[in-house]
């Protein structure tokens, strides 16, 4: 029985992990992610989410802005998801299957997030329909 090529692979004798962009690639934070049913239902969330909602939480409370959600969600992400799950609504009612997408830019006092939305309408049963949010650091 012949080995698969997976099986094959060996590493270079001059390959240095410092190098190497998989080493790298762990390195670099990725984006946060959250994932909502209607209405407003936490799913899923991963750490970096926790930790991004942390910094727009104190530029929430260091503007005088009340957390919304009952504490879950800083005010602008709280404001992408009402409007992404609005629009989910306002596609059922025209019958329009298409997935979306909603963007927004916060600036922080040492990096901006941009939010970005993703509405996933079910039009079978509006229930169903599901909302992943990516919050990524830009420097």
């Amino acid at each position: 029985m012949e080995e698969t090529a997976m099986n094959e692979i060996a590493r270079a004798s001059d390959w240095e992990p410092e190098q190497s962009g998989v080493v790298l690639q762990n390195h670099r934070e990725g984006p946060g992610l959250l994932v909502l049913a209607s209405p407003r239902r936490l799913l899923h969330i991963n750490q970096r989410a926790i930790e991004l909602m942390r910094e727009l939480t104190a530029l929430d409370q260091g503007q005088g802005k009340k957390t919304a959600a009952n504490g879950l969600l800083p005010a602008p992400l709280f404001e992408v998801c009402t409007e992404v799950f609005q629009l989910i609504r306002d596609r059922n009612e025209m019958e329009d299957p298409r997935r979306f997408e909603i963007k927004r830019k916060v600036i922080t006092p040492s990096q901006s997030v941009l939010i970005r939305g993703f509405g996933l309408p079910d039009h079978g049963d509006l229930s169903q329909s599901r909302m992943v949010v990516l919050l990524e650091e830009r420097r």
